[in-house]
């Protein structure tokens, strides 16, 4: 390839420094990330505009937003970095170097399931490192930049391939300092006399389990809303109210008496954790070395309970 077809395409810099403004909106915040200064960022931009012969952000003194060009190609050249990263990893994975993985995961799910767990899998797998971030409610993989997520959803809601990895089961759970304060009575009395703490991710949970109680929701109080899992957890813990929540993350409490469970119904939720992958990342090595080593920890996990 000569120069003069080289000044067709932009430098992979170039374009790592476009897709970085993008996400940050901020050539000051990019530039940090880059390790460059802003001037020079904005220098690509504008050489790159010159090049594609349109504008790619509109700029204000107060803020920038991407132009209808500008996400296009935005599109198009993340998937086109994304696909030069797996060809590069996938190549060097055949010369022995390290394989690595991008993992979005429920907050709650990351920090009390599959936190704990990992030393396991770098035991059976020590030459793929797994990069782990949060991400709440339903992600955009391609917006996130990750391999596969691990979600909290319906089947359904996934457009493309998605599998079990852990049914979800609430149980409802108060601490014994709440029941100490009580008289002698049953569960179904005992639950209606603290506020029902609910959870955003779970809006409808209480009014179902309810039902299923056989509990007239009038007789009952609604106390605080929390957005994630972890926050109604501690909410519970420090007498706040009664929760419900996953069997998962309650079970060692109740073991210690930390938290007391409420009868022995449980509420089986239609969503449950779901893996969630994209087509260029079903045939990696690293990401079929994590999905074996996580279902069959998430199925040792269901018999052991």
């Amino acid at each position: 390839m000569n120069n003069d077809e080289l000044k067709r395409y932009p430098s992979t810099q170039t374009l790592v420094g476009f897709v970085t403004v993008a996400r940050t909106l901020s050539f000051a915040r990019a530039a940090e990330q880059l390790n460059l200064s802003a001037s020079a960022i904005s220098k690509q931009l504008s050489e790159l505009e010159s090049l594609l012969g349109c504008e790619l952000f509109k700029r204000t003194t107060r803020q920038m937003t991407l132009t209808s060009e500008g996400e296009e190609y935005l599109t198009e050249v993340q998937e086109s970095l994304r696909r030069i990263e797996d060809a590069t990893l996938r190549l060097r994975a055949k010369r022995g170097f390290t394989g690595q993985l991008d993992v979005a995961v429920s907050p709650t799910f990351c920090n009390r399931w599959l936190i704990p767990r990992l030393a396991s899998f770098y035991t059976a797998n020590p030459e793929i490192r797994l990069n782990l971030q949060t991400s709440i409610g339903l992600p955009d993989l391609r917006l996130l930049r990750v391999d596969c997520a691990i979600a909290f959803c319906e089947a359904s809601a996934v457009d493309g391939e998605s599998e079990q990895v852990m049914p979800l089961k609430l149980w409802p759970v108060v601490s014994p300092v709440l029941l100490k304060k009580l008289r002698k009575q049953n569960w179904r009395s005992a639950l209606c006399s603290h506020p029902l703490l609910d959870q955003l991710t779970l809006p409808h949970a209480w009014d179902e389990f309810l039902s299923l109680a056989g509990i007239d929701a009038r007789t009952t109080r609604r106390g605080a809303r929390y957005q994630l899992l972890a926050l109604g957890h501690q909410a519970a813990l420090v007498g706040l109210g009664s929760a419900l929540l996953p069997d998962y993350l309650v079970a060692d409490d109740i073991r210690r008496g930390a938290l007391a469970r409420l009868g022995d119904l449980e509420l089986k939720t239609k969503a449950d954790y779901r893996l969630i992958v994209p087509e260029h990342a079903r045939n990696r090595g690293a990401f079929r070395a994590f999905r074996e080593w996580l279902l069959a920890n998430s199925v040792n996990e269901l018999i052991a309970n």
